[in-house]
């Protein structure tokens, strides 16, 4: 849970450049790195992204890989967070007034690609995922309540464990071929 409570405090994108950079033993920095519009690979999440290097504006700062190479992972399912959070907040506001009032007090980070965004006006709401979120998908109730009844964000992890976010098991060996750092190939290739 740590690791993706972790996660969840950095912009989607650096995440997953986070994440396949422990789960492939590489190093990709994201000033050379672009994380592509995710693919959904089934209902429980999983999803695939392409992580795609960029040129170099100066040939002195040292590039380890070139090329593409597809990753998969699984997304948390919007539930999996907010279904058990009771808000103090106030109706009429937007979707997007309530997840950057829970952004500022808890220090996750929502991107503007993450959930749909509407006006709320009743003491309850549904919280839907964007098909291009890189993070999430699904959708939750979150109720809002009267000023000064609320629920930590801790107790929206019950038994501590998250099912999201996590690369796949891969069957066997996983290598990088070795190559030049301005040569082009379709997988990643570490510098010779």
């Amino acid at each position: 849970m740590s690791d993706t409570l972790r996660l969840l405090k950095f912009d989607p994108a650096v995440a997953l450049l986070i994440m396949a950079n422990n789960h492939l033993n590489i190093r990709l920095r994201s000033e050379f790195a672009t994380v592509g519009s995710p693919i959904v690979k089934d209902d429980n999440g999983l999803t695939e992204v392409t992580i795609a290097t960029r040129e170099s504006i100066d040939e002195g700062i040292r590039r380890d890989y070139t090329g593409s190479i597809q990753y998969v992972f699984k997304r948390i399912h919007v539930a999996d967070i907010f279904s058990n959070l009771v808000l103090d907040l106030t109706p009429p506001i937007t979707v997007n007034g309530v997840l950057r009032n829970m952004s500022l007090a808890t220090g996750l980070v929502i991107s503007p690609d993450d959930f749909e965004n509407a006006l709320v006006e009743g003491s309850s709401f549904v919280l839907k995922a964007k098909s291009e979120s890189l993070r999430w998908f699904g959708e939750t109730t979150v109720m809002l309540n009267e000023p000064g009844v609320s629920i930590q964000l801790a107790e929206a992890f019950p038994n501590n464990v998250l099912d999201g976010l996590v690369p796949p098991v891969f069957e066997g060996p996983l290598s990088l071929k070795k190559a030049s750092v301005f040569t082009k190939l379709a997988g990643f290739s570490a510098e010779g």
